[in-house]
């Protein structure tokens, strides 16, 4: 059985191996709180994220901006490499996500530095 300590080490890893992996991606800066915010506490913002989450291609491109337009496939990637599989890929998936709150973090209060992860190893920058 997982100790909270370990687990909360381990939902904070995730989130901080999807923000490196949205770095590495080259997706926009100005949509990471977005992502963060879904992620940690289940809240979807704006139409473009919410059928990013959902895995709505047709309704993504409807809705992204005119950087966003040119990283659908970026986009795609991300969500298949970074993001938990359990909170994106349909609408349904995204319901039962805001409805647990997310990994139940507060945005912007991750400490890395902070935290022993599960190799052991503290979070390097």
């Amino acid at each position: 059985m997982t100790t909270k300590p370990k687990l909360k080490a381990a939902v904070i890893h995730q989130a901080n191996k999807a923000q490196d992996e949205f770095v590495r991606a080259g997706l926009p800066g100005h949509m990471w709180d977005g992502v963060e915010t879904y992620m940690t506490r289940g809240i979807v913002t704006g139409d473009f994220l919410t059928a990013v989450f959902e895995n709505s291609l047709a309704r993504a491109a409807h809705h992204a901006d005119h950087v966003n337009c040119h990283l659908l496939y970026e986009w795609a990637s991300f969500m298949f490499t970074a993001m938990p599989s359990i909170c994106w890929g349909s609408p349904d998936k995204v319901k039962a996500w805001a409805a647990r709150g997310g990994m139940n973090l507060t945005p912007h209060r991750i400490a890395p530095e902070s935290v022993e992860h599960l190799d052991g190893q503290p979070h390097q920058e």
